[in-house]
């Protein structure tokens, strides 16, 4: 597992320290909200780079890789990036992880044959989550800070109260 750094992290949680609870979660939520929403962008396209010819582009995939901020409590500061079922559909389509990792060889129950597994046929999100790691926590920091600045201002003007 590779080291990461995160530029203004500790700038940012001293930042943060400085406001109310309220605000401290909201603009964590911003700032999260808005990097997994670039992680999802980034993934989207990542599933379409390098799409085999003859191959019919319906973007399901694209559309079956969704993000969600978590809303609970013990959630709060947390974001998901994955496959999803896509809007319309019953079932999330998991049959998309032979993309990344292959299937296993298997064997029929009830008077079937042996069958062999599949390597990866096309690995990509590890590739891309890699690739825009680094950016993605960037835009974590500078979000964060920026729904600080609009957070403090609007906790500003709610004390101030009406003229």
């Amino acid at each position: 597992m590779a080291k990461l750094e995160i530029k203004g992290l500790a700038a940012l949680k001293a930042e943060l320290e400085k406001f109310p609870a309220a605000v401290q979660e909201r603009a964590a939520t911003t700032g999260v909200r808005k990097a997994s929403a670039k992680m999802r962008t980034a993934l989207r396209q990542a599933a379409y780079a390098k799409v085999a010819k003859g191959y019919k582009r319906t973007n399901r995939l694209r559309q079956a890789i969704r993000s969600a901020v978590g809303k609970r409590q013990q959630y709060k500061g947390k974001a998901w990036v994955a496959l999803k079922e896509v809007p319309g559909e019953k079932r999330t389509r998991h049959y998309y992880n032979v993309l990344e990792v292959g299937r296993k060889a298997y064997q029929r129950r009830h008077g079937g044959g042996n069958y062999a597994g599949s390597p990866p046929m096309r690995p990509f999100w590890a590739k891309a989550v890699a690739a825009n790691t680094a950016q993605i926590a960037d835009i974590l920091v500078t979000e964060t800070l920026k729904a600080i600045a609009y957070e403090a201002g609007k906790a500003y003007g709610r004390m101030k109260g009406r003229r």
